[in-house]
């Protein structure tokens, strides 16, 4: 089964639990309770330029029907401000670059284009979404790739990442951190599930300053495996929340509150002539 070609804002209307739903259940049910009950509708530019980083590099030929760059109009005068208007009347809704933006994105393109595999990483079918149900836990899923597809006859899951740093050492640590491995795990399951094929998934983090240096990073098995086991416990754990209709924060459910013992780390411990022994 392919994917579904819909627009984004289809996509996040669809009530299924994304990869970011997850993530909010890692830092706690009450954080992702609340941003379901309260979906962020401010924008940033950060968010702006991500947008169109994907669309510029996974799409450019569709860039145009969804983001036009702003002229060199001074909106101080009059004349300048009736021009803006008249500007963005013909832009019929689309989103608005700077031209400085816009020569960022063609700079990252160029650089990530020029990184060996990531054409063939990222020649495959783009923003596609996927539905279904998770099979140990019964919930109602959903994933929008970046990309995938088939190299020499190996399904392949892509990522692109915009990041401060691309080295391996450091993006592994950060991808840790932002629990990138649970949404690994989410991509290759609603994959398998709706292809019945085994996916690698493999990131593609690219700098965001000059020279926008870029990092092809393939999961490993064991980051996959870490990314499913806490996945679906996160997944069994919003199943109680559904059934109890409690969405506990740090402390757990009404039922099993817990004080938690505010300790200093074992290394700090040694640190002050404690033996292991007396550390257990």
């Amino acid at each position: 089964m392919a994917g579904v070609s819909i627009s984004q804002s289809e996509y996040r209307a669809n009530p299924a639990i994304s990869s970011t739903d997850i993530k909010r259940m890692a830092q706690s049910m009450a954080h992702f309770k609340y941003f379901q009950d309260n979906p962020e509708d401010n924008d940033t530019q950060a968010l702006q330029f991500g947008r169109a980083y994907h669309k510029y590099c996974l799409e450019p030929y569709d860039f145009s029907n969804e983001f036009v760059v702003a002229p060199n109009i001074d909106r101080r005068t009059k004349m300048g401000k009736e021009e803006y208007a008249n500007f963005l009347a013909k832009a019929d809704g689309k989103e608005v670059i700077l031209q400085e933006t816009m020569d960022t994105l063609e700079a990252m393109r160029i650089a990530l284009y020029a990184t060996p595999f990531v054409k063939k990483l990222i020649y495959g079918k783009h923003e596609e979404s996927f539905f279904w149900t998770d099979e140990e836990t019964g919930v109602e899923c959903k994933c929008r790739p970046d990309s995938y597809g088939e190299i020499s006859g190996q399904p392949i899951c892509v990522d692109l990442k915009t990041c401060q740093c691309a080295e391996t050492e450091k993006f592994m640590r950060d991808a840790i951190k932002l629990n990138y491995d649970i949404q690994a795990a989410h991509y290759c399951d609603g994959l398998k599930a709706n292809t019945g094929k085994d996916f690698l998934f493999v990131f593609i983090a690219q700098e965001k300053k000059p020279p926008y240096l870029c990092n092809v990073l393939q999961a490993d098995e064991f980051f996959m495996k870490s990314g499913k086991d806490v996945r679906t416990s996160l997944l069994e754990t919003y199943c109680e929340c559904v059934k109890k209709n409690e969405y506990p924060g740090y402390m757990g459910f009404r039922d099993d509150v817990q004080i938690s013992s505010l300790g200093i780390p074992e290394w700090l411990k040694k640190a002050y002539g404690y033996e292991e022994s007396e550390v257990e």
